[in-house]
């Protein structure tokens, strides 16, 4: 990979950060527990979306 990089591998990178910078606090809403019931349904909403995107 050298040169610069195409606008397909910067919307890959940018579609990726996204998802992570979605997905991780969400996962740890889920994995740590401990919080209300709406922020829990709220998380695993976000990881039902963020799956169903790369699914698609």
């Amino acid at each position: 990979m050298n040169g610069p990089l195409s606008e397909r591998q910067i919307l890959l990178m940018a579609r990726v950060g996204i998802s992570l910078i979605v997905l991780i606090p969400s996962l740890w809403v889920m994995l740590v527990g401990g919080f209300p019931d709406a922020t829990t349904k709220w998380a695993i909403g976000i990881i039902g979306l963020v799956v169903g995107y790369w699914l698609r």
